[in-house]
């Protein structure tokens, strides 16, 4: 981790570049009651992302594995969005599920493919 500081743990990271003088500043979202309120990125934009850049990769130069870390990824993000989902009610702020579509095959969610 020596190319990556820490500066505030669990907030605020900055990376030295690759092939360059530069850096790049990951700043996550903070809310209270823990934090004082800053703004930020999640975890799930950040998940977003390495799975854009992994398809994008793999588009570029195929490697099978790829598709196993895409998978990984994609099942992390649907972790953590189900933890989001379950905290907002919790707080009493339940989405309207019976709008949302379901999918007639099994009756639950449907989740559209990209």
């Amino acid at each position: 981790m020596d190319r990556i500081l820490i500066e505030r743990p669990g907030h605020r990271y900055t990376i030295k570049n690759l092939d360059g003088e530069g850096s790049q500043t990951i700043q996550f979202v903070q809310r209270q009651p823990h934090h004082n309120p800053l703004e930020g990125i999640l975890i799930q934009d950040l998940l977003r992302i390495l799975i854009d850049r992994l398809r994008v990769l793999d588009h570029e130069q195929r490697w099978p594995d790829n598709d196993a870390s895409i998978h990984d990824l994609r099942v992390v993000l649907a972790r953590q969005e189900a933890r989001a989902l379950i905290e907002h009610t919790k707080r009493g702020n339940l989405p309207h599920l019976e709008y949302a579509e379901t999918d007639p095959r099994n009756g639950h969610l449907k989740f559209e493919s990209l």
